[in-house]
């Protein structure tokens, strides 16, 4: 079995089995450049899938979805955020993972996102009156498979103490994309539009 099929097998394990697939991420050693290639790869497959799924919100909506590349680059750049500070204040508060265990970590809970809003999409057009519903219950199964992930890298007993480490770690990072966006536009010169 090669390296990439046995990251798909604990893949599918995380579906089930969360917290066991993560033990067998800690093991894994790969170099930065293939993480990070990963992620980019990643962070391109979801900017394409989710594309149908904003066109069909933006008939809902008034706002104009951001064009795909620009959603890319925000996406990339949050994504690491919150991988880095998964990093550093879990380590403050006793983690023991390392930055490239989170990252492989949220690289393949991406990928599991990502077919599920592909299989979201499918269930939209098939049976649109259950579609937020399973939409609901998918989210909240993928946060209960993200912290029990980072529990287990991080080496915590319990998977609540990794869900207050993710909200802290989305907070932080949108309050500080929200105070980003704010100084380049005002370095710009126009109003902020968050």
């Amino acid at each position: 079995m090669t390296l990439w099929e046995h990251l798909l097998t604990i893949t599918r394990r995380m579906l089930r089995e969360p917290r066991e697939a993560a033990a067998e991420l800690i093991g894994l050693e790969f170099r930065l450049d293939v993480l990070l290639s990963a992620f980019i790869a990643m962070i391109a497959v979801s900017i394409i899938a989710t594309e149908p799924l904003l066109k069909a919100t933006a008939q809902l909506f008034p706002a104009e979805p951001l064009p795909p590349l620009l959603r890319a680059i925000g996406s990339a750049f949050g994504g690491l955020a919150i991988v880095w500070v998964l990093w550093k204040a879990g380590g403050r508060i006793g983690g023991r993972a390392t930055f490239d265990q989170i990252l492989l970590g949220f690289v393949l809970l991406e990928v599991v996102f990502i077919v599920g809003i592909v299989g979201l999409l499918l269930l939209i057009v098939a049976v649109p009156t259950l579609a937020g519903i399973i939409a609901l219950a998918f989210v909240f199964y993928w946060v209960w498979m993200m912290c029990n992930v980072i529990a287990e890298l991080h080496g915590f007993p319990s998977a609540w103490k990794a869900l207050g480490l993710i909200v802290v770690s989305w907070v932080v990072v949108n309050y500080a994309s929200i105070l980003v966006l704010d100084l380049l536009s005002n370095l710009v010169g126009g109003p902020s539009n968050v």
